[in-house]
């Protein structure tokens, strides 16, 4: 039947040509004793059953010789023929970009573009140290740094229970690729695979990091505007299955993702964040939140947290153990408000006219609304009070 086929003893009297003529000789070969099992080199996954045929040969042949096996398997000729078919069908997954994220002035803020992710093929990788050599360069790291990755996947992937991921390198540009390609077969070293696939860009670095969130390599959207429009961001996959170049048999096209206008003013957004780190460094704080919001409509116009983080780099803080810094505290952090009441409560007042700038109250120390004594922190009565007194 050709090179790669492998005939069990049960087949030993039969010809190729009997083999392939079809129904005729299914008697005859079920008396033979069990039925046979031809194989060829690349099997499709999940047909493991005595009696199965895989073959890639013509329509023909491959129903003549699922009926011969047919009736020593019980009669899944149908089935038998239906894997053969299968097994003729190339099957093309085609992907579209994940959704682009603009402020309110259509400034893109979260992109895709082609890229590169770099596995290390542990079977085929010996040499880790010329290997490294060559592709570290192109990755802007050094060379020590790359070696190192290489060879912990390589120990990685010998033990009983590998825990690491082959990735080397992701959101490689197409420039740096080609040139690991030809560093690689300047070397004529083997080992390193580049997979082409989309990949997320976020054109400001680290500004409103925290709030955009990211997305690992699937892509799948973590926490921010990436993590909640996650569903409405993504990409659909398309299809294309053909069974030769001549012959199309189906396609699906891919979607795009949806693109997403936020409320945010990146030019705003510049300044609350150079604010609020000049803020850290005046008062010592270990962190902070500044949120500007439109009363009028409630619009976010800017969110800014420190410490944040560049998203482009997320997938590498989450490596390193740091998961706590991959928050959006603005967002989900729980926060006591305290003394900021005040400020609020008396804008409040102000706008209704209850109270002018300089109005004195009689502060007793405490308060009973419904029953219940409100204090003030310290127990402490301070008599007559203005407005700035209390702030």
């Amino acid at each position: 039947l050709g090179q790669g086929f492998t005939f069990p003893s049960e087949l030993a009297g039969f010809t190729a040509a009997e083999l392939l003529r079809g129904p005729g000789h299914a008697t005859r070969l079920g008396a033979a004793g069990p039925a046979g099992v031809l194989i060829l080199r690349t099997p499709e996954p999940g047909l493991v059953a005595s009696g199965e045929i895989r073959a890639s040969a013509g329509d023909h042949a491959a129903r003549g010789v699922a009926a011969s096996l047919a009736t020593a398997a019980g009669g899944r000729a149908d089935a038998y023929a239906s894997a053969a078919m299968r097994q003729q069908v190339e099957t093309r997954y085609l992907s579209a970009p994940r959704g682009t994220i603009f402020d309110r002035n259509g400034t893109p803020l979260a992109v895709s573009l082609r890229g590169y992710v770099i596995r290390a093929n542990a079977l085929a990788l010996t040499d880790t140290a010329t290997v490294a050599a060559a592709i570290a360069p192109a990755l802007g790291q050094p060379t020590e740094r790359v070696q190192q990755r290489l060879q912990a996947i390589i120990n990685d992937q010998g033990s009983l229970t590998p825990t690491l991921s082959s990735v080397v390198a992701y959101n490689v540009l197409p420039a740096a690729a080609n040139q690991i390609t030809a560093a690689l077969q300047a070397s004529g070293r083997q080992g390193i695979n580049l997979e082409e696939r989309w990949m997320r860009a976020y054109p400001h670095g680290p500004i409103a990091g925290p709030t955009l969130g990211f997305v690992n390599l699937e892509p799948t959207g973590y926490i921010g505007v990436e993590g909640y429009y996650n569903q409405e961001l993504n990409a659909l996959d398309g299809r294309r299955q053909e069974r030769s170049r001549l012959e199309l048999l189906t396609i699906s096209p891919t979607l795009r993702g949806a693109d997403v206008a936020l409320t945010l003013d990146m030019e705003l957004q510049f300044f609350i964040e150079t604010r609020l780190q000049q803020a850290l460094q005046d008062s010592g704080a270990r962190s902070g939140v500044i949120l500007v919001m439109d009363t009028r409509s409630g619009a976010i116009l800017a969110a800014a947290s420190a410490p944040g983080f560049d998203p482009s780099r997320a997938l590498d803080i989450a490596s390193s153990g740091e998961l706590e810094r991959l928050s959006d505290p603005a967002a989900s952090q729980p926060y006591e408000p305290g003394s900021v009441l005040k400020v609020m409560t008396w804008a409040i007042a102000l706008d209704l006219g209850k109270v002018v700038p300089d109005s004195v109250l009689t502060d007793t120390g405490r308060l009973e609304v419904l029953g219940q004594r409100i204090f003030n922190s310290d127990r402490k009565a301070y008599g007559a009070v203005t407005p700035e007194d209390i702030l």
